[in-house]
């Protein structure tokens, strides 16, 4: 097969109707199937667990002390990420023991850059870091992109197509060249539904009801009435064919009335300033004009169009093989440098916020409710939200088989529950003894069975 038009070397060098109710416009489709996630949101019955946030509690499956989700919310409400670094280092270096391992680097890059230009803010710094890190980024990239076009040799001709024409638009993602990308519904709510939790960690009532109303309009309003990939096929011809009919002209006009809609919304709510929200709706207009644009490769979004490529593979172990390889590719969660490029040109607020939500403290279903695990006091415990959403449906056997470090750490975990139970703090948070004892239960119930995970509780006060 020729391949010569890119190599993995070349690559681095660098449908709805609406009707006029109320003399305004409102738009009339059903509702798209999207999950929200909010890490932080407060479980049936937790609420008395979550107070224990204050009083440093190691998180149960890495032993880091969890952060308050008040201290990021005061954080938030009196616009410190805005501030000079030299003045959000020793704030923010508070806290830093419930930092994950990236985070931590980034803290230090932070430091370093604040003895030596103080009135730079954090997206300064980034910048700054960006062209080195993208470099180190890019030298950890090649081999795995190497590895996935040797696999997709082996695939079928019209899939190979696809996976070269994906190959092509990566390339100029990463070459920052300008790319123009069909506009999508999915993306535009997916993106203001990432932005979410960082407004609600504020917890400004006012501000809250509006991304949550502006999230509901949008669903409404960019409802997507059957699949893209029905409608259009996939692959290169497949957007170059959504391209054109997003470029019809009743389609075109009807997508603009759409977003000027949504952008009133936004216009007249208490979040009109919000740099985050302004951004997704600059960049959602120039997708609706065909407009290209500079997009940063995302390995996310990169997996999931393979999968709509290798999902269509009758040799399952190679599709397996090709998936398996992609997600080997470096996340912002376990490698510094994806970190700083991903955030690059970011808000403040939100490069503040993704630093610190890693250790916030959330509350996990031990036994997970997919699994038919209760909503029940008993049933609960704490972790960070980064650890709480990679633990997601795992059975917790199964966890502890491959993070042989749980067991220690849920010891360290009961031993300050212990300590706080016997000093009466369980009393002023509304907790008692028997939560204690409930965990201990529940854990061992749920640990493996060739080697429980018995808690030792012996130092709790009757």
């Amino acid at each position: 097969m020729n391949i010569s038009s890119i190599t993995a070397f070349n690559i681095y060098n660098t449908s709805c109707s609406y009707a006029i109710q109320n003399n305004a416009e409102r738009f009339c489709t059903k509702p798209m199937p999207f999950d929200s996630i909010c890490f932080t949101g407060v479980q049936s019955g937790s609420v008395p667990l979550k107070k224990l946030a204050a009083y440093g509690i190691p998180d149960m499956y890495n032993g880091l002390k969890l952060l308050d989700p008040k201290i990021l919310e005061g954080l938030l409400q009196r616009s410190v990420f805005d501030k000079p670094i030299s003045q959000l280092v020793p704030i923010i270096s508070k806290y830093k023991d419930t930092f994950l391992p990236v985070e931590r680097q980034v803290l230090e890059y932070i430091t370093i850059a604040a003895e030596k230009q103080s009135n730079l803010k954090l997206n300064d710094v980034l910048k700054n870091l960006n062209q080195e890190h993208q470099k180190k980024l890019l030298k950890i990239q090649q081999p795995i992109f190497e590895q996935l076009i040797q696999k997709a040799c082996d695939l079928p001709p019209e899939l190979y197509k696809e996976f070269w024409d994906l190959m092509k638009i990566t390339n100029k993602r990463l070459s920052k060249e300008p790319v123009v990308i069909p506009f999508s519904e999915n993306d535009f709510i997916y993106k203001l539904q990432r932005i979410a939790p960082i407004i609600k960690a504020r917890n400004i009532h006012k501000e809250t009801l509006a991304i949550n109303n502006l999230i509901k309009e949008a669903k409404l309003v960019f409802a997507v009435q059957e699949e893209d990939a029905i409608k259009f096929g996939r692959g290169k011809n497949g957007r170059n064919k959504k391209l054109e009919y997003q470029m019809r002209p009743a389609v075109l006009k009807q997508n603009i009335v759409k977003l000027k809609y949504l952008e009133d919304i936004f216009a007249k709510s208490v979040l009109r300033n919000n740099k985050d929200i302004q951004q997704i709706f600059q960049q959602t207009s120039a997708r609706i004009h065909g407009f290209p644009a500079i997009t940063p490769f995302k390995r996310k979004e990169f997996v999931h169009e393979l999968k709509n490529i290798t999902k269509r593979v009758k040799d399952e172990t190679l599709a397996k093989e090709i998936i398996k390889t992609a997600r080997i590719l470096p996340k912002s969660t376990d490698n510094v440098s994806a970190f700083i490029v991903k955030y690059t040109n970011d808000t403040n607020n939100k490069i503040g916020y993704f630093i610190m939500h890693s250790g916030i403290c959330s509350i996990d279903h031990l036994d997970a409710k997919a699994n038919g695990g209760k909503n029940k006091l008993k049933n609960f415990g704490l972790c960070g939200t980064y650890i709480n959403s990679q633990k997601t449906n795992i059975p917790f056997d199964e966890w502890v088989r491959k993070h042989p470090e749980t067991r220690v750490n849920c010891q360290k975990h009961v031993d300050r529950l212990i300590e706080l139970y016997n000093d009466g703090t369980f009393d002023k948070v509304g907790l008692d003894r028997s939560y204690i004892t409930d965990f201990a239960e529940q854990i061992e119930k749920l640990s493996p069975k060739e080697k429980p995970l018995i808690l030792d509780i012996s130092k709790l006060n009757k």
